[in-house]
């Protein structure tokens, strides 16, 4: 999983130069590595990368997610939607599971126009399923609803996807 200083700057709320400073640390102790993408890093091993997460506690990690989707949609690019969603996701406590639901459904519709039929699935899945879990409105749900009948039956079971759309 890639960031950018950009988004690490979002998301931290730091300055470009404490960010610069902190990614040139991470740099040199061979915590994070550059990428062929200018400003573009990542963790060295997956290892470094799932400890220190495990070292967030869950509130914090919830808010730091939060802020990683925000600065994501913020980009308004629609290939970024999926990974939005993502944050979102894992942002559950720290933002309303309608908000949730809403961004998955932009990214689902999002990967529906990519021809991503089974990425869309699994986020309108994953986004019906924490809209009827929290009693979001019927029109999100049925929206949601809609979008997996169309990945499904793109992805050829129309059978599973009329069944969804009764």
């Amino acid at each position: 999983r890639d960031f950018s200083a950009r988004n690490l700057e979002e998301t931290a709320a730091l300055s470009a130069d404490a960010v610069h400073q902190a990614l040139g640390e991470a740099t040199a102790t061979s915590m994070v590595v550059p990428t062929a993408e200018r400003a573009v890093f990542r963790f060295s091993h997956v290892l470094i990368r799932d400890r220190i997460y495990a070292e967030i506690l869950p509130s914090a990690r919830a808010g730091i997610h939060l802020r990683a989707g925000t600065a994501l949609l913020l980009q308004g690019e629609a290939a970024s939607l999926p990974a939005a969603a993502h944050h979102f996701f894992e942002a559950q406590g720290a933002a309303t599971a309608e908000r949730v639901a809403e961004v998955a459904l932009s990214a689902a519709e999002s990967c529906l126009s990519r021809l991503a039929f089974e990425e869309g699935a699994r986020l309108a899945r994953r986004g019906l399923g924490v809209a009827t879990t929290n009693q979001s409105s019927e029109s999100l749900r049925a929206r949601l609803e809609l979008v997996l009948a169309e990945s499904v039956i793109r992805l050829g079971d129309a059978v599973q996807g009329r069944a969804l759309c009764v």
